[in-house]
């Protein structure tokens, strides 16, 4: 054989061949010819009787292993974006129920903050079960109107009593000082008053962080704000009634709690004593009454005593009806009537 034929040879002719590589890179004495995808063409020449894998035939299966890798980080790409649209999809709907229900977003509903008063009775919270909602609502928007009358003839139209509480308003135009956000921070509580009686309140604190209780009355489907309960207005300070004519007498309402102050004006064998303080408790008296009257078994009663041992640890709060005793500056007053185991005052006031 010629070297011509031997040229033209077909398993001798050096006709290069052609490699994919994986990952990239050439070894030595490899030319680097196209990247297709992630694979690596590589092309060597002098290098008789293997074919390129251009010329593979069809059943000649190319590795991919990418392709997994692929299909796991779509995978988690689907996965992330369906989460993503159901989050959406909750904030939504949650944002339409409060906007249906009339929230604000980020306000808590009124059901989350009303609660009984401790330690009384079922009764209230079964009588009021299904109106709390609606009496939240309504406490909040005539407390705020009161505070925001200009006159007190104008805030006289939103409280209990009327133009009969006019000149407590006048004397007490401060004596609650609430924002609106104030207003709107006010806890709702249900309550068992005396004689099986219900009320309600809003419970907070105003701007300078005073404990406040404003006071409301159902009256039929309505509220009404009880403003002398919400601040304990009365005909007189003690003070004012220590100063005053001797036999003058004023409804007052104060803290009571037992005392034992005697002297030989009230003796101890004759009369139990108990200390009055003022609502705003700024002010401190002293008032008695005999030991077999209705007054003191009454107030017994609202202070959970056994009759005989009274201490400064039982208070409650009472309207009492006292008179100057004429004992000078003492601070010594005489009992005359209980007219409300608490603030408020069930008949028109």
């Amino acid at each position: 054989m010629s070297d011509s034929d031997h040229d033209h040879d077909p398993e001798t002719e050096d006709v290069g061949v052609e490699l994919r590589v994986f990952g990239g890179g050439a070894p030595a004495g490899w030319e680097r010819v196209a990247d297709v995808e992630e694979v690596v063409r590589l092309k060597k020449d002098g290098v008789t009787g293997v074919r390129s894998t251009d010329e593979a035939e069809p059943g000649f299966d190319e590795p991919e292993p990418r392709k997994h890798h692929k299909s796991r980080r779509n995978h988690r790409i689907a996965t992330l974006s369906m989460a993503g649209a159901a989050c959406i999809l909750v904030i939504g709907t949650v944002a339409f129920v409060m906007w249906k229900r009339g929230d604000k977003p980020g306000d808590r509903s009124a059901f989350d903050i009303i609660e009984m008063a401790p330690g009384e009775a079922g009764s209230a919270g079964d009588r009021f079960a299904k109106s709390t909602g609606r009496y939240y609502k309504e406490a909040r928007e005539i407390l705020g109107s009161f505070l925001a009358a200009a006159t007190p003839e104008e805030a006289a139209k939103w409280v209990r009593g009327g133009e009969g509480m006019l000149e407590f308003i006048r004397r007490d135009t401060g004596a609650v000082q609430l924002s609106d956000d104030d207003i709107y921070r006010m806890k709702l509580k249900v309550h068992d008053g005396a004689e099986g009686r219900q009320w309600i309140s809003l419970d907070g604190k105003d701007g300078l962080r005073r404990n406040v209780e404003a006071v409301f009355v159902v009256n039929g489907d309505g509220l009404e704000f009880d403003w002398a309960a919400t601040t304990g207005a009365s005909e007189l300070g003690l003070e004012e009634l220590r100063s005053s004519e001797p036999g003058t007498e004023a409804l007052i309402r104060v803290v009571v709690s037992g005392d034992s102050f005697y002297n030989s004006t009230f003796p101890e064998e004759e009369v139990r004593c108990f200390e009055i303080e003022s609502a705003s408790g700024l002010e401190v008296a002293w008032a008695y009454a005999p030991k077999s009257s209705e007054v003191v078994r009454q107030i017994d009663e609202a202070l959970h005593a056994d009759g005989t041992i009274l201490t400064s640890e039982n208070s409650a709060k009472m309207t009492l009806r006292v008179r100057n005793s004429g004992s000078g500056t003492t601070g010594q007053f005489e009992l005359v009537d209980v007219v409300a185991k608490g603030w408020i005052i069930w008949e028109s006031p």
